[in-house]
Formats: C-alpha cells, structure tokens, sequence
C-alpha cells in the first residue's frame, strides 16, 4: 500500500510539474519570445504577475491608433508595417498563456482577482501577502511585428504600489535569433 501511494504522489508531482503550455503556431511562439526577453530585460523578481488579458495604455476619449501616430512619429527605426499589425492585433484583448521563458516563476491573474484585491484600504499589501518577491502586476499588449519577423513592438505596464508604476511602448528587433531592446517611449508614470 505505501509503494502505491509514493508512486501516486510522484505522478501528481510529474503531472504538476508540467504547466507549461505548448505555442499553437510559429507567431504565437514569436509572440511569447518577444515579451519573454522583454520581461528577462527589466525585470529579475522571484515571482511576475501578468494580467491574463493583454491590453494597451488607455486613454479615455483617445483612440489606439491616435496614440499610436504619436509613438511611431518618436520612434524613428520603427516600420510602419510594424504599427499597423500592432492596431490590427489590439483591437481586442486576448487570453495570454504561460509560455514565457523566462527565469522566474509567472503567475497569470484574472482582472476579477485584481480588482478583489484591490477593494479595501491595505490593498497592496494584501496584494504582497498574495504574491511575495513579485514585481507587481504587468499588463502586456498582443506583439505587432513587421513582414519580416524581426522587429516587434509592445505595450508594457507595470505597476508595483499605489503611486509606483509606469507604461512603455518597446521596440524590440531580432538579431542573429534573440530579441533586444532598440527604443521605448514611456506613456505614463505614476
């Protein structure tokens, strides 16, 4: 009975072990390589809470594409095939999954789990008492990238406290297979 039950638990352990999902197709892997060198780049918690749903800055009353003219007026290697598949991605927000490949854990939240942490007066620290040696909570954009593959830009928000926190557009280019970092614009601060 007891070798029955040592063989149950390494199962459930092998079986956990293995969250990781699997890309659907080539773009969405280009997709998690994007934010996964991005998030390796600025960020080198314990633990990245991610939003599970991308988004981009918004800005009541403006529109994406009027916020974007501005970012690909400031950035001047960006291409404009670029922006355009970035507007035509962001139109919606889309379920993100764990397949980053990065060096620290990922913890996908739910905008519900959010907004019931942040409720009451000691939010974010019920938010650290949740999510220890976290960076805080990130919001990520779909990736926009040109015909070529190899220049990608993204939205990234990340706020850790109620007056700490701050959104860029990153453009990104892929060399000799990696992705690197090669401008950002900040769009908000706090």
């Amino acid at each position: 009975m007891r070798q029955y039950i040592v063989l149950f638990m390494v199962i459930i352990l092998v079986t956990g072990c293995i969250q990781q999902e699997i890309p659907t197709d080539d773009s969405e892997a280009e997709e998690y390589a994007v934010y996964s060198a991005l998030i390796d780049e600025r960020f080198d918690e314990i633990l990245i809470v991610i939003k599970d749903y991308t988004a981009y800055d918004r800005i009541a009353g403006e529109d994406l594409s009027g916020r974007l003219q501005w970012v690909y007026e400031t950035m001047p290697a960006a291409q404009q095939e670029t922006f355009d598949d970035f507007l035509a991605k962001n139109g919606q927000s889309y379920p993100l999954k764990n397949l980053f490949n990065i060096g620290s854990k990922v913890t996908l939240v739910s905008e519900e789990k959010v907004r019931g942490i942040f409720q009451g007066e000691f939010d974010w620290l019920e938010f650290y008492v949740r999510y220890p040696f976290s960076q805080g909570i990130m919001t990520l954009s779909r990736v926009g990238f040109n015909a070529e593959m190899d220049q990608a830009l993204v939205y990234i928000g990340n706020q850790s406290g109620g007056l700490s926190g701050a959104g860029y557009y990153v453009l990104l280019t892929k060399e000799e297979g990696a992705w690197t970092i090669q401008d950002n614009i900040i769009v908000w601060i706090s």
